[in-house]
């Protein structure tokens, strides 16, 4: 069993990971960089599934942090 893009189904209307519709933005400033991988880092806290950023495993915030990660991420410092 298994969900395909495409398909509308009940399932995957409940279960959605992305919004609908699409709106790319040119990431042309250090802030606008800095304010997106802070959104993307701070998602699992909003979620209450971490209470700080760096304790999920999942994304870049542990290597921001200067913490052990197994994730071969590039750190921007972008002030």
């Amino acid at each position: 069993m298994g969900l395909y893009l495409g398909h509308k189904t009940q399932m995957s209307t409940k279960y959605k990971v992305w919004q609908n519709g699409y709106h790319a933005e040119m990431a042309v400033s250090g802030w606008f960089i800095k304010q997106k991988v802070q959104y993307i880092h701070n998602n699992p806290v909003v979620q209450k599934i971490v209470t700080a950023p760096e304790h999920y495993v999942f994304n870049s915030a542990r290597n921001y942090a200067e913490l052990e990660n197994e994730l071969g991420v590039t750190v921007l410092f972008l002030g």
